[in-house]
């Protein structure tokens, strides 16, 4: 359904923002974290979106961005890029929520305790540094090996302003590669999440409705893991 050339036509849109202290109560109760439950939300809601369109795949691939330093309350002495885009297989042949994040922690709990990471990031470095049409090449290969690109990128706690104007929202886009037809970017600021997605119009002409799913799916995995428990 995800694959093929994309076309020119692109479409942005972005979720109502989702209480932090929501998606914090929903990792506490299932004794996951909070990006655990926010990619388990993700699942669910491409479930629902290819069933409505009588589509189903087991499992999607996406380039998940795994920083290798710590997120620290301030800025670092050095400033610069130090993530890997690892391989990350999303399952969505899992209806139970419980059992669907638990399965999705156990994969995320896997790749930070591997070296993985460490070695994406040493092939990265590498064809960063090869002559442009081999790494033009070998970064399109990679991508095409994902749907897109899935970052969840942890913000300021408190508001910030921009000379002296409070910000109300910050929404962020991750770049796509090759034939990559979207891209999620989940960012927390100030005690609020943001779900933004960039998609190629062709292959998702309706991206609200993923964003509407995904509204819905975060409230679905409340209700079920920590309401009526």
């Amino acid at each position: 359904m995800w694959t093929g050339t994309p076309g020119v036509d692109k479409n942005v849109v972005w979720a109502t923002p989702v209480p932090l202290a929501t998606v914090v109560a929903t990792a506490r109760a299932t004794g996951c974290t909070v990006n655990d439950v926010l990619l388990t939300a993700v699942a669910g809601m491409l479930m629902t979106y290819l069933a409505e369109r009588d589509e189903r795949l087991d499992e999607v691939a996406w380039l998940l961005p795994v920083s290798l330093q710590p997120f620290g309350q301030g800025l670092p002495d050095e400033l610069g890029n130090h993530f890997a885009l690892v391989n990350f297989r999303m399952p969505l042949d899992i209806d139970d929520p419980a059992e669907r994040v638990r399965e999705i922690h156990r994969r995320t709990v896997r790749i930070k305790n591997s070296q993985e990471t460490l070695i994406t990031f040493g092939v990265q470095r590498a064809i960063a540094q090869s002559p442009q049409a081999m790494s033009v090449a070998l970064t399109n290969f990679f991508a095409n090996l994902t749907v897109g690109v899935l970052t969840n990128v942890p913000g300021p706690r408190g508001p910030v302003a921009l000379a002296g104007t409070p910000v109300d929202a910050i929404l962020g886009w991750a770049p796509s590669s090759g034939d990559q037809p979207m891209t999620i970017c989940i960012y927390s600021y100030a005690g609020q999440v943001y779900l933004s997605l960039g998609v190629d119009a062709t292959p998702i002409p309706d991206a609200d409705r993923m964003t509407d799913l995904l509204e819905e799916e975060v409230g679905r995995l409340h209700r079920e893991l920590v309401v009526t428990h």
